[in-house]
């Protein structure tokens, strides 16, 4: 048995601010903003989705006035999928729920920011999961969850696996064509030809998917790495905004007609041990974000509409389905406590997974 806030408290002010906390960003902030906007929604938590292995082949022309050619469409499958989803909640003790009964203003206040102070930290929890599953995705190809929902830093003894299907010729050291590795000499290595790699991966990607290379997700090492090489030393050492952004620690923007992201803190706090997920040597090459290869889905969860539901037949007529992170309260009976849920429903999804290029420019 469960009352609700707003029965308590006969005002509608709270359930408006818990509405109103919004999730923090943190790690999400390493990645460009676009890789987080949810794309799609889906009702509940599955549905299902075009998967595209791209071709580059053309149509081919007729006679005008003929009759059309028949063409078969290549590279694209439906493919289920279901989508993650979270559900957790936290108590606070009675000396919350006290305050907030309280007529005075002073002490509702008391109560009120105690649960949005609390609240805003449960939330963040739902914002790490993602940032979590997003780095996972562009950095391995792959999310895995082990038994009891905890997000793995790779999908050995995974329970749930979630392997978006990035082929071995998009991996390492990128022999993306199967004509040979693009890189095929260290990074590491003053006098490689990295200018000339980063061409030849752009020419390959376009050849491969048609998809050009926008973005490059790099670990720690490759600052170093581009600073030092023979290549681009002589001319970035006459460029102000690379100094200043070495000095700095980063990348200039449109070096190599890319923008270059630090990863070295995409970092998650996994149940069996902290995962950094970019190692130093690596370097995750994308296209522009675009639902064209890359979604965020969010479904939908049924939850309290106004928090005012204490009996069985009242509650069908004030359940909504709340998209993406939701959250709401009730106070417990048994023992006497506030209780607060928080949730998610979502998935990063790579709809073309040959766009994405996984080097290791370090290799042995």
């Amino acid at each position: 048995m469960s009352t609700s806030l707003e029965v308590v408290l006969g005002a509608k002010n709270l359930i408006g601010v818990i509405e109103a906390i919004k999730p923090g960003s943190g790690a999400a902030d390493l990645l460009p903003p676009a890789f987080l906007v949810p794309t799609k929604t889906i009702e509940g938590d599955s549905g299902d989705y075009d998967k595209i292995n791209n071709t580059r082949e053309i149509a081919r022309l007729v006679q005008y006035g003929s009759p059309s050619r028949a063409r078969n469409l290549q590279g694209v499958s439906k493919v289920g999928v279901k989508l993650l989803h979270s559900f957790e909640h936290i108590n606070l003790d009675a000396s919350v729920l006290i305050n907030l009964k309280d007529p005075t203003d002073f002490r509702q206040n008391l109560g009120q920011k105690e649960v949005v102070r609390q609240l805003a930290a449960f939330k963040n929890y739902f914002t790490n999961l993602r940032a979590g599953a997003v780095f996972s995705a562009l950095a391995t190809g792959k999310i895995s969850f082990d038994v009891n929902g905890n997000l793995l830093p790779d999908d050995s003894g995974a329970y749930t696996p979630i392997d978006f299907g990035i082929p071995a010729g998009n991996l390492t050291q990128l022999d993306v064509l199967g004509t040979g590795d693009i890189i095929s000499a260290k990074w590491s290595t003053a006098a490689t030809d990295i200018s000339a790699q980063v061409e030849n991966l752009k020419t390959a990607a376009m050849a491969l998917t048609g998809y050009p290379i926008r973005h490059a997700f790099h670990g720690k090492s490759i600052l170093g790495f581009l600073a030092t090489n023979n290549g681009l030393k002589g001319s970035l050492s006459h460029n102000q905004d690379f100094s200043k952004s070495v000095g700095q620690g980063a990348i200039p923007d449109g070096l190599l007609g890319l923008s270059w992201h630090p990863m070295s803190e995409a970092y998650s706090q996994l149940a069996s041990a902290g995962k950094f997920w970019w190692p130093d040597d690596a370097v995750v090459f994308t296209p522009e974000p675009s639902p064209d290869w890359w979604e965020l889905l969010e479904g939908t969860t049924p939850i309290p509409s106004n928090l005012n539901i204490v009996g069985a037949e009242s509650a069908w007529g004030q359940i909504q389905l709340a998209k993406g992170i939701f959250s709401y309260a009730q106070i417990m009976n048994d023992p006497c406590l506030i209780r607060l849920f928080s949730g998610d429903t979502f998935l990063p999804l790579l709809k073309v997974p040959r766009s994405v290029f996984i080097a290791d420019v370090d290799f042995e």
